[in-house]
């Protein structure tokens, strides 16, 4: 008897429906409603306080999705530290064991729940100790209330008109969405605890990509090796190649503005908060990591030193209008040939006519998003969903050739196949076309 291991490369998401569960220590507490795998899934947080108003903070993930949701305040357990590194150096032993019958005991939440539990405890354990370093020769002082975020995975979802259509493997992600502290210095000064509060924010910037690393990385075996992101190491890499780095505010943003290449969400959240009185530190166009493309920026109130920090690729719109094209110029294409092989001339003919319109609108299309868009990749999006919808639509050509019998449908089968794949070869060759990855990294 022979077995065989098959693991897909992608999942049709939107023929499984799954269940959100609220787990703790392995126990499901809390269920939601049936939802298609890959749609948006909103995880609310309310924090109560004693004598303080509560705190609300929100965070969307998709559907297939596993995190670690922690909420810590004051300091980290040092006991519960000890537990978990007991937990999963026992793990670990088991997997390296290859004890069929042992493996068997370890569950999902053991293996990857005790892992994203223990990275979220480590971050905050180095961002207390750090800061605990940094305040002391200033004379400040930084106090964590309670908190949360989440640690996990998350797939890449494949949108098809704003559905979820496939999903492919994807990475680990870390998002503190709410963090909160509160800070003071010794002599009071208003301008040191500005600053105090920027650097605490750098900082923590920086472990949301320095934890991950730390846990993923092997340094005795670097080429193996990952590399993880956050706003502060964007701008890193931006200025490391060479970027101009800017401070925008209020006063300067009609001439700094037009210097910055973001995609179009990340240029409106910019906007915006520089209308309600921010400050904005950025740099001009995309970096790049394995598996992300995209910007960091930080959005900073010079009051009181607070901050966001935040990556963003945003969602290209140019990318599904692509697609919304591609899909209705294989389908007139489709109904013109089958019309054609029925000996319906004269209707094949009106078809053919509606598709060199559209042909026609889709090369003003592109000429004016390559023209006049302010996303730098909008060209390439736009491109790259035009094939993706082309050859999505003509997956169910051959369904098209039924009403011509057998051998009709396998004579329009066989074209519309080699027309496929001409297309889709075209869109694999071209260095311009960009798949949705490219054009879908979502803000946090």
């Amino acid at each position: 008897m022979r077995t065989v291991a098959f693991r897909p490369s992608s999942i049709p998401g939107y023929l499984i429906q799954v269940v959100p569960e609220l787990k703790v220590n392995g126990e499901v507490k809390a269920t939601g409603q049936a939802q298609t795998l890959g749609s948006d899934f909103w995880l609310s947080v309310t924090q109560q306080f004693v004598n303080r108003s509560p705190k609300s903070a929100s965070a969307v993930y998709p559907s297939g999705s596993y995190y670690s949701l922690s909420t810590i305040g004051g300091s980290v357990s040092s006991t519960k530290l000890e537990q978990l590194q007991v937990s999963v150096t026992n793990t670990k032993t088991i997997l390296e064991s290859n004890d069929a019958n042992l493996i068997k005991t370890l569950t999902g939440d053991k293996i990857l729940g005790d892992m994203f539990y223990a990275g979220t405890m480590g971050y905050y354990a180095q961002h207390l100790a750090y800061t605990h370093l940094i305040a002391q020769p200033q004379g400040g002082h930084l106090s964590l209330f309670p908190s949360a975020g989440t640690y996990g995975y998350t797939p890449k979802v494949q949108f098809m008109f704003g559905l979820p259509m496939n999903l492919t493997p994807g990475g680990i992600q870390m998002d503190l969405f709410q963090e909160n502290v509160t800070t003071q210095m010794n002599d009071g000064n208003l301008d040191k605890r500005v600053q105090f509060l920027l650097q605490t924010g750098v900082m923590g910037s920086a472990l949301e990509h320095a934890v991950p690393e730390q846990m993923f990385n092997d340094p005795a075996n670097p080429s193996q090796n990952t590399e993880a992101i956050s706003a502060v190491k964007a701008l890193q890499k931006a200025a490391a190649a060479g970027q101009k780095i800017y401070q925008i505010t209020a006063a300067n943003k009609a001439t700094t503005l037009p210097n910055i290449h973001h995609d179009a969400g990340t240029m409106s959240d910019m906007n915006n908060a520089l209308n309600a009185g921010k400050i904005v530190i950025t740099h001009t166009d995309a970096v790049s990591v394995p598996g992300w493309t995209g910007s960091g920026y930080l959005i900073l109130d010079p009051n009181i030193g607070d901050g966001a920090y935040k990556i963003g690729g945003g969602q290209s719109g140019s990318f599904y209008f692509g697609s919304v094209l591609g899909a209705a110029i294989a389908d007139l294409l489709v109904f013109a040939t089958i019309f054609l092989f029925m000996g319906q001339a004269e209707v094949a003919a009106i078809v053919a006519y509606q598709l060199l319109a559209l042909l026609a609108v889709t090369l003003v299309a592109y000429t004016l998003i390559k023209s006049y868009s302010s996303d730098p990749i909008a060209p390439g999006c736009f491109l790259g969903g035009l094939v993706s919808g082309f050859s999505y639509a003509f997956g169910w050509a051959s369904i098209a050739g039924y009403p011509l019998g057998v051998a009709g449908a396998i004579a329009t089968g066989a074209l519309f196949g080699a027309i496929n794949n001409v297309v889709s070869a075209i869109g694999q060759l071209s260095s311009t076309a960009k798949s949705l990855e490219q054009c879908s990294t979502p803000i946090k």
